[in-house]
């Protein structure tokens, strides 16, 4: 008899979506998983302000790693961002999030594409001229966590026009 198999890529990815709802502020986030075919958008996080929902919300893309790439003397998690994924957080609405959970430590990083991508002059021009990825560079200092959530919060208030 033959079976689906199972792949550490799978598990990976598994561990990361359990881990990006474990270290939310549930007073201020609440999140809902995007289901049916993944088209660049795994999550997205609704913001709840003094008990009401206002309708700001951030869409999210989650990427587990085991062993993340560090670089710029161990200031920043280096990702290869697929560029579909990026082409389709350029070009909407919503602020777009990618975290990037690294699933040995339990942290979760974090970087504002749309953010990222006005600071970084050529990452559009790159988005559109590679074919499978682009770098996105992650201060390890953006940690998601329960705590720590007033960044993403302004994010989710600011949103884009």
């Amino acid at each position: 008899m033959s079976f689906p198999q199972d792949s550490p890529q799978r598990k990976i990815g598994t561990r990361a979506r359990a881990l990006v709802p474990s270290k939310l502020n549930a007073d201020h986030w609440d999140y809902h998983e995007q289901t049916g075919s993944d088209v660049g958008c795994d999550l997205i996080l609704e913001l709840s302000e003094n008990d009401n929902f206002i309708n700001k919300k951030i869409e999210c893309q989650i990427k587990g790693t085991a062993t993340p790439k560090m670089v710029g003397n161990g200031q920043f998690i280096s990702f290869d961002f697929p560029v579909i994924t990026a082409n389709y957080a350029l070009n909407g609405y919503c602020p777009f999030v990618l975290f990037v959970v690294d699933i040995k430590k339990e942290v979760v990083y974090w970087q504002s594409i749309k953010d990222y991508a006005e600071k970084q002059a050529d990452f559009k021009t790159r988005a559109k001229n590679n074919k499978e990825s682009v770098s996105v560079r992650i201060p390890i200092t953006n940690i998601l966590s329960v705590e720590n959530d007033s960044q993403l919060c302004d994010l989710a208030r600011r949103g884009y026009l």
